[in-house]
């Protein structure tokens, strides 16, 4: 048997040129996958930081707001204090106007009972004792039951003065208490995105592919050439 090796040399580069282009075509959407991918990549990556620099804005908004806020609370609670110490000042304040009234009237009392027993022994007869112990009797019991008139009014006083500064206090405390209201929870933080999901990046043929490839080009091209070669020339590919 005489091989063509002319014949058989063409088919042989036919199926070269065929490995060639077909790896050269591979190559080419290789390129274009991983360009894509290398794209998709990247607008993930940016969008991912595009939103953690929003949240990174929104945070320190809300952080600086929050602040403001306890600046204002802590003014307003020194406002409260302000406003209930001259509450108690001015309970305090009415409270000795009041007892001093109630003083005067005590002295007042003390001075019409010394008047009345004076008044009293005068326009009673000096022998007659029995009258004038009575008509002391009558005007001391007079003078005593103003006297504890007066000691209820004081009373009264001290009561309506606790009360009014508790009241006060309690004024303060809620007031206290609606200012806190506005800050006594901390605006919520937004956490940043994690790192972005990227698609792997595509991988070429590997080397028992291209084998493969090219395995099949040269049997491709020994087949081309058994088909045309003559019968006493063809080549047995497989035993």
């Amino acid at each position: 048997m005489a091989l063509n090796f002319g014949a058989l040399g063409f088919s042989l580069l036919s199926g070269g040129l065929n490995v060639f282009n077909q790896y050269n075509q591979s190559n080419t959407q290789l390129k274009q996958a991983r360009r894509r991918v290398a794209m998709e990549n990247a607008m993930a990556q940016a969008s991912r930081n595009f939103q953690n620099l929003q949240i990174r804005r929104g945070n320190e908004y809300r952080r600086k707001a929050y602040e403001t806020q306890k600046g204002i609370y802590r003014q307003q609670v020194a406002f409260n204090q302000d406003a209930a110490t001259r509450a108690y000042e001015g309970i305090q304040f009415n409270r000795n106007e009041q007892l001093a009234a109630v003083a005067f009237q005590r002295q007042q009392i003390n001075e019409d009972l010394l008047k009345a027993v004076g008044a009293n022994n005068a326009s009673i007869d000096p022998g007659n004792a029995s009258a004038a112990r009575a008509a002391d009797l009558a005007t001391i019991g007079v003078a005593g039951r103003q006297q504890t008139q007066i000691g209820k009014t004081v009373k009264g006083i001290d009561i309506g003065a606790e009360q009014s500064m508790r009241d006060t206090a309690a004024q303060q405390y809620n007031a206290d208490l609606q200012a806190w209201s506005q800050v006594a929870i901390a605006p919520y933080m937004q956490s940043e995105l994690p790192p972005a999901v990227t698609a792997p990046m595509p991988r070429g043929m590997s080397g028992l592919s291209q084998g493969l490839m090219i395995g099949g080009a040269v049997l491709g091209g020994l087949g081309t050439y058994n088909q045309f070669a003559p019968d006493d020339d063809k080549l047995k590919l497989f035993a």
